[in-house]
Formats: structure tokens, C-alpha cells, sequence
């Protein structure tokens, strides 16, 4: 419990603020039943640890010399698997592999990136996200839910684009 954040979401009596929504001592994630069961959510994890399986995702299933994945399932997980169907969040540019998006398209978002490049985002405002081409991933962990109720909170978006207009 020593280990894990707090949470907090836009205060809706103020959308620059922010209030406490879950906190480590009360959190259904720290002292429920242990089961979670979505889906689409509910990973609880170590920045440490998740750096690890990118590192093995963008190995092609690898991880200090020990075969995690099989390299095919990983091209499974990291192709489009919905043809031009829109993924929610994304948007345009985008589709869906086996629980991530993958990008299709350089001319359908602004956004810098490579196509193939894949990854998702969390409740919380994390982002993850692997460009093969360019042999890097970043992460990007806070603890803001609902983050998109601040339309000024463009933090996800403006990390990844830092991050490749950091390549030389």
C-alpha cells in the first residue's frame, strides 16, 4: 500500500483543479477481493515492470535473452485487426490490433509517429506507446482520471511529440 499513487480527477467546480478520487488507504484496488475483472482496464503496476514488457513487446516478445512471447503472437497483438473502422480515442489514422491501436495512417493524424507504431492510454492519463521503425517506446504515468474533462490537459499528446521531435 507504501507503493501505491493516489488518484485524483478534474474538480468539476473548477476544471484547472484537481481533487482526491481513490485514495491508497480506502482504494478498492489495495484492499478488495484482488479480482478485477474488464476487458479494457484495471492494470495495476510498477513503472518499473511496465517498462520491462514494452521493452519485450518491442522486442518481438524477448526479454533479456528469454523467449516471454512468441514473435508471431506479438505481430499479432501489433497489427490492425479492424480494417478502416475508427478506434475510439484515436481517431482516424488509427486501428485496433489485439489491445492496443495501432497507427495506419501519417496523413489522417497530426500527430508525429511512424506507421506501425502502436500502444494505448489508461484511466489515469497514462500513455504507452512503441514505434518499431524507430526502436523506442515511451511511458508516460500520472494519476489524473478523466483527464479529458480539462480541455486545456494535452499532456499525453504533447509527451509523444516531444519525444519524437527529440530524435536526431
Amino acid at each position: 500500500m507504501d507503493r501505491f499513487a493516489a488518484g485524483y480527477r478534474v474538480d468539476p467546480e473548477n476544471t484547472a483543479g484537481y481533487i482526491l478520487c481513490d485514495s491508497p488507504a480506502t482504494s478498492d484496488k489495495v484492499i478488495g477481493p484482488g479480482g478485477f475483472f474488464s476487458g479494457a482496464g484495471g492494470l495495476v503496476t510498477s513503472l518499473a515492470d511496465y517498462a520491462r514488457f514494452a521493452q519485450c513487446l518491442l522486442n518481438g516478445g524477448e526479454l533479456d535473452g528469454a523467449r516471454i512471447l512468441g514473435r508471431k503472437t506479438v505481430e499479432l497483438m501489433t497489427i490492425n485487426h479492424t480494417g478502416d473502422l475508427d478506434v475510439y480515442l484515436r481517431g482516424p489514422g488509427y486501428g485496433f490490433g489485439l489491445g492496443m491501436s495501432v497507427r495506419t495512417s501519417l496523413s489522417e493524424d497530426p500527430n508525429v509517429g511512424s506507421i506501425g507504431s502502436y500502444g494505448w492510454g489508461g484511466a489515469y492519463c497514462s500513455r504507452y506507446f512503441a514505434d518499431p521503425k524507430e526502436d523506442l517506446f515511451g511511458l508516460f504515468f500520472t494519476q489524473v482520471l478523466n483527464y479529458r474533462d480539462n480541455p486545456d490537459l494535452k499532456i499525453r499528446e504533447d509527451f509523444e511529440r516531444m519525444v519524437y521531435q527529440a530524435l536526431v
